[in-house]
């Protein structure tokens, strides 16, 4: 039996729930999907993603004291939901810790802007860049890396699993890759924020940070 189109139920963005459409489909009824250009290339193509970085590079504090860390912002007036996609750090100079590891964590009712008493004390935005190059929807997520400050410190929400760590002399030092794949699990909507701290110490090292994330229009679900 060969693979063929069949009707399937919709609550895609823009499409209202329950619309049937012709979709390709399996032996088994299953959607066939694709990643000829990678998962996030439909995204990036319409226009969607954007990619935050680092200004200059900085420390990655720890959690508990943890202003002045990589923060990307949803603001409360955006009418967006905003998907992180992947985050990336490559260090720049200074020490590494014997170990440490990194945490994101979230804050919530951020509202629209940054002033002292408000969630955000102050906020020096690094304007994002779509990454559908000369083209693409303007995007109203920011993104502060060394110049921010809030009046609640931001709660941990999610170990991402990443570190450093010291083996051994510096000309003893290996090739790493620090990258994490959002792959979904977190949402953003309208007025939160998220920031990349660090899970048990702060340390002397300098990072770029780099996170790329998505900004949707809201599901008429939602």
């Amino acid at each position: 039996m060969s693979d063929t189109a069949r009707e399937f139920l919709t609550g895609i963005q823009n499409v209202p729930d329950a619309q049937q459409i012709l979709q390709s489909a399996g032996n088994y009824g299953q959607a066939l999907q694709s990643e000829i250009v990678g998962k996030y290339a439909y995204f990036a193509q319409k226009g969607w993603v954007g990619v935050a970085r680092s200004g200059a590079a900085a420390a990655i504090p720890i959690y508990s004291t943890s202003t002045n860390s990589p923060t990307l912002w949803n603001p409360s007036s955006s009418g967006r939901m905003v998907i992180p996609l992947k985050a990336t750090f490559t260090h720049a100079s200074g020490a590494i810790n014997a170990f440490t590891g990194f945490v994101v964590c979230m804050i919530t009712n951020t509202g629209d802007t940054a002033a002292t008493g408000l969630p955000f004390a102050t906020f020096t935005n690094v304007a994002p860049v779509n990454v559908l190059l000369g083209k693409g929807s303007t995007l109203t997520s920011k993104f502060a890396n060394a110049a921010v400050t809030w009046t609640t410190q931001p709660t941990p929400v999610l170990d991402i699993g990443l570190g450093t760590q010291v083996q051994g002399a510096g000309n003893n030092g290996q090739p790493y890759t620090l990258v994490y794949d959002f792959d979904g699990g977190l949402m953003m909507p309208p007025g939160t924020a998220i920031n990349i701290a660090g899970a048990l110490a702060s340390g002397t090292a300098l990072f770029w940070t780099t996170i790329f994330f998505a900004e949707i229009m809201i599901p008429v679900s939602w």
